[in-house]
């Protein structure tokens, strides 16, 4: 458990450069803008006096009697400009004078006069949740209406708060893209008309653009009312992929919007079930390859709803049951786009299939650094001991290995169809001996493909958790037979094996190794 662990700096936190300039916060403080200003015209001072000796060192050519007005010219407007230069000159070191005025004087004051708090430069999530817990609840207000987007995606704020902040950029960016959702309606009007393709993925804009609208549909549906109109447009988001919102058990008040972040292509979001504030245990997952919001938003949260009820059952009542877990999906990160391509070698113009995306290690290594401070927002959040576990699927796993590496937050982590952990030792991984827990599905020969490091199954210190059928027994008295897990995307079935192994090694039980020691 947390409580448990030695006292010692975070292993995390980079040392910074001893000159480095601190992370500006996001807003323009009139101390910060004045110093900035200073410095440009400084700079633009010294590129004019730059040009104007070029401009002089010319006319010194033409120095002569047949050039005589252009001559007198030059001279008089160079010694009006030498007088004014010794005026403007001092301007930046007495802006640079006014700017630590400000400072010391107006810190709370921004570039328009209006008051804000101070922000923590930076986005250290334990740094943002001690700043925010002495912030007064005037401030916080005022700090939620100026940077709402902001708050919505700094991990160390409070989740209600990145949840309101968040439902209102989903609006907001939604209604920008009101126009191309009418340019889809009129041409799902048009003749031979149907849903917008989903083979081929290319690379143009109008494509990129038309996902990320995808996802932001699904996700306001995903936060509205199942009798409600979700006015969504049949050609936008198919009718057949809104169904897939009847298979999340997790009941809406209980879903929550901990992140939304359109800035660039791919949109990113996190999306919470359950209540941090009432969980024992709350569990940080990272989905897989394909995983954008628009293909497996649905698919993700009725994954976790599962893993997250079974979690609960087996704590049993007296923890509070399924309230007493919390999931938090992180789609937080650009996810490989495929497993495979069909593409044409050389000039025979012949489609082979080839690896795809999901063998590159660029989007892991990428999301690594994200996921490692979301995770510490979620443990400067939920305290020392609320048990913190780690859950991965597929590549989502191998992203887990590699921010194991760099953060000891985590009590627990469990891992399923993982393709390797960037290590080929679970020494270098930041967890408690014995807590790391490897699921194999019946014939998932990605665990087998040793892409990102050895077969984790045979990793010393690893507790390897089989697919092998067994009588489940839970705190309510209740019993049940699971059923064998079979391939790749089974990990999460409901009454499935490793699907109950995977929740009690959440909760803090220890499941056994089911596999007979001569099938390991």
């Amino acid at each position: 458990p947390a409580t448990n662990k030695p006292a010692e700096p975070p292993r995390d936190a980079a040392p910074a450069a001893p000159d480095a300039e601190p992370p500006p916060e996001p807003v323009a403080r009139l101390s910060r803008e004045l110093a900035r200003a200073a410095a440009e015209l400084e700079a633009s001072l010294a590129r004019c006096a730059e040009l104007h000796g070029q401009f002089m060192r010319q006319a010194e050519t033409q120095r002569d009697w047949g050039h005589i007005e252009e001559t007198l010219s030059d001279e008089l407007r160079h010694r009006r400009l030498k007088v004014m230069q010794m005026t403007v000159e001092a301007m930046p070191e007495l802006l640079r004078t006014e700017a630590a005025e400000a400072a010391a004087r107006f810190p709370d004051v921004d570039v328009t006069g209006a008051r804000l708090p101070l922000v923590p430069s930076g986005e250290d999530p334990e740094i943002v949740a001690d700043w925010w817990h002495d912030l007064r609840n005037q401030d916080r207000a005022i700090v939620v209406e100026r940077l709402s987007q902001w708050c919505g995606r700094t991990d160390g704020i409070p989740a209600e708060v990145r949840h309101r902040t968040n439902m209102a950029l989903l609006a907001e960016e939604i209604h920008a893209r009101a126009a191309g959702i009418q340019d889809e309606m009129a041409a799902a009007a048009a003749p031979d008309s149907g849903p917008l393709p989903s083979g081929a993925m290319t690379e143009s804009v109008e494509d990129r653009e038309r996902r990320d609208l995808r996802g932001l549909l699904k996700l306001r549906a995903l936060f509205t009312p199942p009798d409600a109109d979700l006015g969504v447009p049949r050609s936008v988001v198919p009718a057949e992929s809104l169904a897939a919102l009847d298979e999340i058990t997790t009941p809406l008040k209980q879903r929550g919007l901990y992140l939304l972040d359109a800035r660039d292509y791919p949109l990113r979001t996190a999306v919470l079930l359950g209540d941090l504030s009432l969980a024992h245990t709350v569990i940080l997952h990272v989905p897989g390859t394909t995983t954008t919001v628009d293909l497996r938003l649905y698919r993700e949260a009725t994954w976790m709803s599962a893993l997250r009820e079974e979690a609960g059952r087996i704590a049993g009542p007296a923890l509070g049951g399924t309230d007493g877990v919390a999931v938090l999906d992180w789609i937080g990160y650009q996810a490989p786009y495929d497993v495979a391509a069909r593409r044409a070698l050389g000039e025979s113009g012949i489609r082979w299939i080839v690896p795809g995306e999901a063998v590159d290690d660029r989007y892991a290594r990428e999301a690594a650094p994200l996921l490692v401070r979301a995770a510490r927002g979620l443990r400067a959040l939920v305290g020392p001991h609320v048990r913190l576990v780690a859950s991965g699927h597929s590549y989502g796993a191998s992203v887990l290995g590699l921010a194991m590496q760099e953060t000891d937050v985590f009590d627990a982590a469990i891992i399923t169809g993982c393709p390797g952990l960037f290590t080929d030792t679970v020494d270098k991984l930041l967890l408690p001996p014995g807590k790391l827990y490897a699921a194999v599905a019946t014939g998932d020969i990605v665990t087998r493909l040793q892409i990102f490091g050895p077969d984790v199954a045979k990793m010393a210190g690893v507790k390897l958790l089989g697919a092998v059928p067994h009588l489940a027994s839970y705190p309510d008295g209740g019993r049940a037979w699971t059923r064998l897990n079979m391939g790749h995307e089974s990990y999460y079935d409901r009454g499935s094996s490793l699907l109950n192994d995977l929740a009690a090694a959440a909760v803090g039980e220890d499941p056994p190794s089911r596999w007979p020691a001569w099938a390991t």
